[in-house]
């Protein structure tokens, strides 16, 4: 008994709650009893008390159902039971899908936000229309690229004024389809430099606005962050009245906006084959990346299959993951994770480390 005590104490109730959901939501089948006192950390391990996990599991149910976690008991006369399990369409929300109608209602909403109208619920207000993500049936040629961004993310809630002089600017030339030009910071190179734009569209991303066009010198679609241009954004023939270009067919902002840090770019995509154990794949399923490609085992661990083009990108997403990932394939890559490890343990240990297994 006391060394159940001792167990229990060593992990606080919320890290075991949280426990509790991570193993049901990755489970793929109803689980027992058993199974849960057996599985999951601050149960599994501790001998000669199972009474005493069982009311522990009982009053965490309760605190679960509490919080609103749909945990159910199927019986043995339903498919998989009898057993515990949280079903994913109940705990997870459904994608959101607003009308036109609905998506103004909130567009004037974010207005009032704007104007500083929105009173006490202001602060609530301008969070809700942040994390909102918009599929809308916006009419026009344009749709899901500058009308709607323009729309709903809600120009001059953010930087400076001088970025929002630039967006209003950058957002009428793309809806009129004007090339502009502007100073612009690159950190790569560390320098400022001119350039000329034809702008397509404009998207917000992790707190930062993009600015999405084709470059006339590089003669390439690319992405501008907003708040490193310098100076004012100035029409490249002020007094044209015609398009000066046209936006190619299929063209979405989202495609160049928010994507991976290792799909930056136009460079040839290389396959990554990753191991990862039952702990982390479930979640990084979760989040899934243009490309991914999944191959189950029976342990609960997965391999994924990720195309990157900017290998340095996903290395730093890999060792993220520590011991529950290992990088499978290429062997260029594997041999790369595995020298920054021993590095790293180098670093840590002040001395060199030999072996390496490319795990990361």
């Amino acid at each position: 008994m006391d060394s159940c005590r001792r167990t229990m104490a060593a992990i606080s109730k919320n890290e075991r709650l949280l426990n509790l959901v991570a193993f049901f939501l990755k489970s793929h089948r109803p689980a027992s009893v058993s199974e849960v006192l057996g599985s999951v950390e601050g149960y599994r391990g501790v001998k000669g008390a199972s009474g005493t996990l069982e009311r522990r599991f009982e009053r965490d149910k309760a605190a679960l159902r509490e919080l609103g976690v749909p945990l159910r008991f199927l019986p043995e006369s339903e498919p998989g039971g009898p057993g515990y399990v949280i079903p994913r369409e109940s705990y997870f929300l459904p994608r959101l899908q607003l009308s036109s109608a609905e998506a103004a209602i909130l567009a004037l909403a974010g207005r009032f936000v704007l104007a500083g109208a929105a009173g006490p619920v202001s602060d609530a207000l301008s969070s809700a229309l942040r994390k909102l993500q918009f599929d809308s049936a916006i009419p026009g040629e344009i749709r899901e690229t500058t009308e709607e961004h323009f729309l709903f993310q809600r120009v001059g809630a953010t930087g400076n004024e001088r970025e929002r002089e630039n967006l209003r600017e950058l957002t009428a030339a793309a809806l009129n389809r004007r090339a502009v030009s502007f100073s612009y910071y690159a950190i790569g190179q560390d320098r400022v430099a001119r350039r000329v734009v034809e702008p397509y569209g404009i998207g917000f991303s992790d707190g930062h606005w993009y600015l999405v066009g084709n470059d006339r010198k590089r003669k390439d679609v690319r992405v501008f962050r907003t708040d490193r241009i310098h100076a004012a954004v100035k029409r490249v023939r002020p007094d044209g009245i015609r398009p000066e270009y046209e936006i190619p067919a299929g063209f979405r902002v989202q495609d160049h906006v928010g994507v991976p840090p290792w799909l930056f770019g136009r460079a040839t995509r290389l396959a990554v084959r990753i191991r990862l154990d039952s702990d982390v794949a479930f979640m990084v399923r979760m989040r899934p990346a243009p490309g991914d490609r999944w191959e189950d085992h029976s342990d609960g661990s997965a391999t994924l299959t990720r195309q990157a083009t900017h290998l340095d990108s996903l290395l730093n997403w890999v060792l993220g993951f520590g011991h529950h990932a290992e990088v499978l394939a290429p062997a260029e890559f594997r041999k790369t994770v595995a020298e920054t490890l021993r590095g790293i343990a180098a670093l840590h240990e002040g001395r060199g480390a030999s072996g390496g297994d490319g795990h990361g």
